[in-house]
């Protein structure tokens, strides 16, 4: 029996690695996770760079005077919303 060359011995490792799991449910389990991951990722950093809010939806990084109703007013060129 001739020795295998090297590049065979790799090609033959890696046909094994490509084939192995072909089992449909493994298949679309691996599919799910990864949809499912790149998915949520964006969402979980769009919520982790949500504001803290009180509890109308009002941003508390800005303070303003409490005068006890809504209004709006604004600050530099944006005009907001000011809750209680």
């Amino acid at each position: 029996m001739k020795p295998v060359p090297a590049h065979q011995k790799l090609a033959q490792a890696n046909t094994f690695t490509r084939t192995k799991n072909r089992d449909p449910r493994t298949i679309m389990k691996r599919a799910l996770t990864l949809l499912t991951a790149l998915l949520l990722a964006p969402l979980a950093a769009m919520h982790a760079a949500e504001p803290a809010t009180d509890r109308f939806g009002g941003a508390l990084s800005i303070q303003r005077e409490a005068i006890g109703h809504f209004r709006v007013e604004q600050i530099k060129d944006h005009w907001m919303f000011i809750t209680l």
